[in-house]
């Protein structure tokens, strides 16, 4: 040690830092809400709205609603559901990415509490995708309170439906027929 302290400070190792702890990684986008999957031309399976002013609490009147698509899961449709909060335009548009993505977050917890009432264990398998829109989609005008209130709310869309599978319009036993007919046109 010639007491030159930045030289060790040049050789020192870099400090060690410690990894965070896991926590739920949030799905906000940033750029004007989720990007458009197939829940961009589906409609929603259900949708919670009469949040209060800032809060994320599910009103009571809503649980039906949460009943109704926890039947479909029980019924076999496991996921991925997509839940889509919203916000008036009251805030800044972070926090209302923010507030959003908490309101969606709530109603996939109050979800699984649904589904552990009907049938414990039923929740263990079903998949969410939270994100937040914000105040971006509005489905009503925000100049009255009612319209503001209307924009709050979460949207749950259901698991993607596959395409139609293709079906042939002969029967199989008619293919010879079928056969002969082509190669007498050619």
């Amino acid at each position: 040690d010639n007491g030159d302290d930045e030289d060790d400070r040049d050789r020192r190792p870099p400090p060690m830092r410690r990894p965070a702890p896991s926590r739920p990684r949030r799905r906000v986008s940033l750029s004007g809400g989720p990007q458009p999957g197939p829940q961009a031309t589906q409609r929603p399976i259900e949708v919670i709205t009469g949040f209060a002013f800032d809060r994320t609490k599910v009103p009571d009147l809503e649980h039906t609603k949460l009943i109704r698509v926890a039947r479909l899961i029980l019924g076999g449709q496991r996921g991925p559901y997509q839940l889509i909060g919203h916000t008036d335009p009251v805030g800044t548009d972070a926090y209302n990415l923010d507030l959003g993505f908490r309101r969606a977050m709530e109603v996939q917890r109050q979800m699984n509490v649904t589904l552990e009432r009907m049938r414990p264990g039923s929740s263990r398998g079903v998949t969410f995708v939270t994100v937040s829109a914000g105040e971006t989609r509005p489905v009503a005008p925000n100049s009255s309170e009612a319209g503001r209130a209307q924009n709050r709310r979460v949207e749950i869309f259901g698991p993607p439906q596959p395409p139609p599978t293709p079906t042939c319009r002969y029967r199989y036993a008619d293919a010879p027929s079928l056969e002969r007919e082509a190669a007498r046109r050619t």
